[in-house]
């Protein structure tokens, strides 16, 4: 092997492991509904994990879009652990098929999007 196809590898390799620690952070979404019913509650909670350290997007930019629920109440953000927060929101489903929880996060890092969807009898 040439000693330019080595570097070139090598380089690959390494370019390869700085770009998954600079990659966008991570959005988790629960809720405690299996089979929620029209008029039901539920509790979805929102997590925000930072993958790196450098973050200029504070959780509070996350967007919130919901179809077939409304938001009746949320929490602040708060700190669970070092580079952690969680928010939770109270919700109403308001209609009977596809109901949908998404949280959008735009930054330089590439963002992130992560969705709940539920079907409500």
């Amino acid at each position: 092997m040439t000693k330019l196809k080595m570097n070139a590898i090598v380089f690959s390799l390494i370019a390869m492991l700085f770009a998954s620690s600079a990659s966008a952070c991570i959005l988790k979404l629960s809720s405690g509904q299996e089979s929620p019913q029209v008029g039901g509650t539920d509790v979805i909670t929102l997590q925000f994990i930072q993958s790196h350290r450098n973050c200029t997007v504070k959780p509070e930019a996350t967007e919130i879009k919901t179809s077939g629920m409304k938001i009746v109440a949320s929490s602040e953000w708060k700190a669970v652990r070092n580079g952690v927060y969680e928010r939770t929101f109270n919700i109403e489903y308001t209609e009977s098929g596809l109901a949908s929880f998404r949280a959008v996060r735009n930054c330089s890092k590439g963002g992130m999007t992560q969705e709940l969807t539920v079907q409500v009898q």
